[in-house]
């Protein structure tokens, strides 16, 4: 499913503030394959997933444009009722602690999944902040647009930059085994937008994928065996 996501990501254009209303559409020039996989990624943005796709257990949408749609698909969300994202973490004996049971106690990790799914058998609610976080930190969505795009900017270009104030931010890109130039995320943490995408459908829509293939565990704990979701068709998704 992440493939889908970057492939719309990819040639999504930035056009100026009086054509906002566009800035879904695709580049001008496209070839029929090209705008073939231009309109199957839009689709697959678009698409509110169920938990026969794979939805949860927990999670914070239930699509991607559910968090990214203002002005229009791939953009933020300014509603903080919709897309607040909360991030949690401490420092713990002189390190940072992610919660994630590397370095101490394990909380979920960083990201809180603030909804669960709601099935049969299954007694399951969003995660709240845990005793233990003393840094937590709400944000807002951002706008995706041309993110594909900058995935093309040449390293040397971004490394030319560096004059400017900026520091480049190296890491493990987990699909290549190599080190590579971070480009994505709040801390350039994320080399490519197949990894971005693959890490936000696991960790805000709960649905593992090649990239990641292990579930959250929710609030740092098992699973149930109840809210598996492949074992019941009787199945809803609350707030």
């Amino acid at each position: 499913m992440a493939a889908g996501v970057w492939i719309l990501l990819l040639v999504q254009e930035q056009t100026n503030s009086q054509s906002r209303e566009n800035l879904t559409n695709p580049l001008p020039g496209l070839t029929s394959v090209q705008l073939a996989d231009f309109k199957a990624g839009l689709d697959e943005f678009a698409e509110v997933e169920t938990l026969e796709d794979g939805l949860g257990p927990v999670f914070n949408g239930k699509s991607c444009a559910e968090c990214h749609a203002v002005p229009s698909t791939g953009g933020s969300e300014p509603n903080v009722g919709v897309a607040r994202e909360t991030r949690i973490s401490r420092i713990f004996n002189g390190h940072f602690d992610p919660l994630d049971g590397s370095v101490s106690v394990d909380r979920g990790g960083q990201l809180l999944q603030q909804r669960a799914i709601n099935v049969q058998g299954c007694n399951l609610n969003g995660e709240v902040v845990p005793p233990e976080a003393t840094i937590v930190s709400r944000r807002n969505s951002q706008p995706l647009f041309g993110a594909g795009l900058m995935e093309a900017v040449p390293e040397s270009t971004v490394l030319g930059n560096v004059g400017n104030g900026g520091r480049p931010n190296y890491v493990l890109n987990p699909d290549s085994g190599a080190t590579e130039l971070g480009r994505f995320g709040w801390k350039a943490q994320v080399a490519t937008v197949h990894q971005f995408a693959g890490d936000a459908y696991v960790n805000e829509l709960g649905i593992t994928n090649p990239s990641f293939p292990l579930e959250n565990s929710p609030q740092g704990q098992p699973i149930q065996r109840g809210c598996d979701r492949s074992l019941t068709s009787r199945t809803t998704a609350q707030a």
